[in-house]
């Protein structure tokens, strides 16, 4: 298996080709447009098609008609194409698949190269769907692959929300290039079935929506271990009550036989890599390598497990949720925390600790990790001002 040097959208093409994909639509738009590019370049190696298509609507309905057919499908779009493929996506999660369908919209915190910062989580919340959130380059290959399988078991499309950081930004990926070729090596059979069920009318409507409520406690219970959930409290890691932590951060003495620490870190997507990064350098713990000084919950992927949130709730006092976009982790935990009535504080861009616009980095991150608040939607970390004039595309 060869490590290559890959951007975050080559890694999720990449991703697409391991899970043997035999249809590509998308429309250009940063910040996901390599991700057309990169399998334009490999789809004469390997087999499949490809297409720019005329708008996002249509990509999405190209794709939905293949994986009808059984064919394994992806289609690409920027966040806000996914208002202009809103309206065939939503009718999709009731309709469902049959080949795996991945639906990538990249959002643009900041925005660099964007009409505005919406959030891709909001839609799928309200289509009831599934949303894989890598954190970095090696992770979006590898959800990629999952999110193919996760379409095919529960027969709906999944959700890949990669964000601006992520998409251009390098990590190191490993390819398995003999397993790639070995998906092409026997094709993958595909034919249409005249069924009813691929023809939405509103008594099969009805059934379909209480089968998505019903699903989505199936999703849950699917993401409640890796490499969609992963929970590290520090005496669990070996490291012993409150080893490695400064001031604030060990644990508090609290019922039972369990420590509760006076702070635990929520996070998902990129801000994961911010928050490692931030404990990496004030504790010198090997965060990079998951063993940090505060208790960590690491969410890649959407809706969350409520039981598992709840229980790391329990073993703190107060949790900050680092999350780019709007605050709906936040919000879930809020929700979670009331219905399992837990006193646990929690803290983000809605009350001020995170600034409720823009995007976050690993100086914010030290910021809120210190006490300090970002209600200023004109300044950085450092107060370094943000210029009104365009920027370059990051």
């Amino acid at each position: 298996m060869k490590k290559e040097l890959l951007l975050g959208n080559e890694a999720i093409a990449w991703g697409a080709v391991l899970a043997g994909v035999n249809v590509v639509t998308g429309y250009p738009g940063t910040p996901s447009s390599e991700i057309v590019a990169t399998l334009a370049d490999l789809a004469s190696d390997y087999g499949f098609y490809v297409e720019w298509s005329v708008n996002e609507k249509a990509a999405l309905e190209v794709a939905a008609g293949a994986s009808y057919s059984g064919a394994r499908s992806i289609v690409t779009m920027k966040q806000v194409g996914l208002n202009v493929a809103a309206d065939p996506m939503m009718t999709l999660a009731y309709i469902g698949v049959k080949g795996g369908l991945v639906i990538v919209s990249a959002d643009d915190p900041g925005p660099h190269s964007s009409q505005n910062e919406q959030d891709t989580r909001a839609y799928a919340r309200m289509a009831k769907l599934p949303v894989l959130e890598p954190s970095d380059p090696e992770e979006a290959l590898r959800l990629t692959v999952e999110a193919f399988e996760l379409s095919e078991k529960f027969s709906v499309p999944v959700i890949l929300r990669p964000t601006t950081r992520l998409c251009h930004g390098s990590g190191s990926v490993s390819i398995d290039r003999e397993k790639a070729r070995s998906n092409y090596s026997v094709p993958r059979k595909m034919s249409f079935e005249r069924d009813s069920k691929w023809v939405i009318f509103p008594a099969l409507s009805r059934r379909r929506h209480q089968g998505l409520w019903d699903m989505n406690q199936e999703f849950q219970s699917h993401f409640s271990a890796p490499p969609f959930l992963l929970t590290n409290i520090p005496e669990e890691a070996g490291m012993g009550a409150g080893a490695g932590s400064t001031a604030g951060t060990g644990p508090v003495p609290g019922p039972g036989a369990q420590l509760r620490y006076e702070l635990g870190i929520v996070c998902c997507g990129v801000s994961r890599r911010y928050v490692k990064e931030v404990l990496a350098a004030a504790t010198g713990v090997a965060a990079i390598d998951n063993d940090t000084a505060y208790p960590m919950f690491e969410v890649a992927a959407f809706p969350i497990n409520a039981e598992a949130a709840a229980a790391f709730m329990k073993r703190c006092r107060r949790v900050l949720v680092v999350e780019e976009g709007d605050p709906l982790l936040e919000e879930e935990l809020a929700l979670i925390a009331q219905k399992y009535q837990l006193d646990t504080a929690i803290s983000g861009r809605k009350d001020g600790k995170f600034s409720p616009v823009g995007e976050l980095n690993a100086d914010l991150v030290s910021l809120a990790l210190s006490g300090s608040e970002m209600r200023s939607t004109t300044t950085t970390a450092q107060s370094i001002p943000i210029s009104d004039t365009m920027q370059q595309r990051p």
